[in-house]
């Protein structure tokens, strides 16, 4: 580490703002009041060697993980070109899961399987796309509109044996 001139809050607030980066509750979990908080977290972020602390933190989090962009964006590009066709197949005879085995699951969010009077409805969320796309857009320079996309759901009604399905559903959320 290098020698920054930190009082121990100071140091403990980059240390909390790392985990999260929310500076509020940062400043929170290091002491600070309820009251001053978030400002109290808004005039340390500005300070020079808090900032290289910060910056100094970043970086070993980044070694220790292997972190670089090349794989940042690999993975938001996986999850903004992730396909529905992946996980499921439909056609004339109803919806079928595929193989979970041969599916990529990291663009899988959560799956629940709730029992029903007619069958299981089985539930699959992917990441969101289009958050992934506008990260990939900033990256590569594009102006972000600063809209959300709708948030899209789909439901599979699957039979008992989790295999074969009786239906399909979806619905998107205007906001």
């Amino acid at each position: 580490m290098g020698n920054y001139v930190l009082e121990p809050r100071q140091e403990l607030f980059v240390r909390e703002y790392v985990k999260d980066y929310n500076g509020a509750k940062a400043a929170l979990r290091a002491g600070y009041s309820k009251k001053t908080a978030a400002a109290q977290a808004s005039r340390l972020l500005t300070k020079a060697n808090v900032k290289s602390l910060l910056q100094e933190i970043q970086e070993e989090i980044k070694h220790f993980n292997r972190v670089t962009i090349q794989k940042i964006i690999a993975e938001n590009s996986r999850i903004a070109f992730s396909d529905l066709k992946d996980y499921v197949k439909w056609g004339p005879t109803g919806v079928k899961m595929l193989d979970h085995t041969n599916v990529d699951t990291r663009c899988v969010e959560s799956v629940e399987i709730i029992p029903g009077a007619f069958g299981n409805k089985m539930k699959i969320k992917l990441y969101d796309k289009g958050a992934a796309l506008e990260r990939l857009g900033q990256f590569l320079g594009a102006k972000a509109k600063g809209e959300k996309p709708p948030d899209f759901t789909i439901n599979i009604h699957v039979g008992d044996d989790d295999k074969s399905a009786i239906g399909i559903e979806y619905s998107i959320d205007q906001q």
